[in-house]
């Protein structure tokens, strides 16, 4: 996928187009295969675990099969993607807390079953957070972006329309905005 990518971005003649979206899929669907089936003979907690990780690959999956899928000007698929991607990598650093703690950490119970649940519960927490932090990097781009672009809409003195040659704050436009109501 990486190497896809590279070539995409380096925009290597007679690539097919969207070739890093191909590979991704391809990617995607092998890793959620290889830990679909790689939960034979362990104990109940590492099964919940992995299948859990599948979740999050297939979420991977179905939010790149999307963006491959919709018109590219669209952000949406694309945010979306990318909170999947956040949710897969920081439910797989949990896994490996959980299954291999560092020294001095206390060890997970594997066939207790309240760890199982809490698993479940921990896992929808990084769904969350992963929302909650990709919505407030949104916001922040957002507000840095607007700031760039000139309004959308001609502020109107009482003299008449403005020229374009006329430059206003954000709290002028707003002023004579109101008071042209």
């Amino acid at each position: 996928n990486s190497i896809s990518g590279i070539a995409t971005f380096y925009t290597v003649p007679h690539l097919p187009p969207h070739t890093d979206y191909i590979f991704a899929i391809f990617a995607l669907f092998n890793e959620g295969f290889l830990f679909a089936n790689h939960v034979n003979g362990r104990s109940m907690l590492d099964v919940k675990l992995h299948l859990l990780l599948v979740v999050s690959i297939f979420a991977c999956f179905i939010a790149t099969v999307i963006e491959f899928l919709v018109e590219k000007s669209d952000v949406r698929p694309a945010i979306f993607r990318s909170v999947c991607y956040l949710w897969q990598g920081t439910w797989f650093y949990q896994i490996a807390l959980i299954l291999y703690p560092p020294l001095g950490f206390p060890t997970w119970e594997q066939d207790d079953h309240e760890n199982v649940i809490l698993s479940t519960f921990m896992f929808m927490g990084h769904f969350a957070i992963t929302i909650i932090i990709v919505i407030v990097m949104a916001i922040a781009v957002y507000h840095k972006e607007r700031k760039k672009q000139p309004p959308k809409y001609q502020a109107i003195a009482e003299n008449g329309p403005v020229t374009s040659n006329t430059h206003f704050s954000d709290n002028e436009e707003e002023e004579l905005f109101l008071n042209s109501c």
